[in-house]
């Protein structure tokens, strides 16, 4: 999926967005993929489940606070994907063409 940001096509996420609550992480597969993290509207994060536990996993760790950054995140979509290293530097590549930088909790970790 594309959005159009200042005459800039953008990938982005697909699917639902969801509270950033351990009740709604309870429903993610713990399969790979990658996810974005949001705060009110703005998209603070991208990253990418890899490991054992998957989408579920990850998410769990940004909600117990973990990363300073995420933390206080209010939102997350998320999409399984076979490659999640590649989705997600696509969709870091994607966003920084658009806003000129990295989300903000991205930019933070290097």
């Amino acid at each position: 999926m594309h959005e159009q940001k200042n005459g800039i096509l953008v990938m982005v996420l697909t699917g639902e967005v969801f509270r950033f609550t351990e009740d709604t992480i309870r429903l993610v597969p713990a399969r790979k993929g990658v996810y974005a993290l949001y705060r009110g509207n703005e998209l603070i994060y991208i990253g990418r489940a890899e490991q054992e536990g998957g989408l579920k996993a990850e998410l769990l760790v940004h909600l117990l606070g973990k990363n300073t950054c995420t933390r206080h995140a209010t939102a997350y979509r998320f999409e399984v994907c076979d490659n999640p290293r590649e989705r997600e530097e696509k969709l870091l590549q994607a966003y920084k063409s658009a806003h000129y930088e990295l989300p903000c909790c991205n930019a933070m970790k290097g």
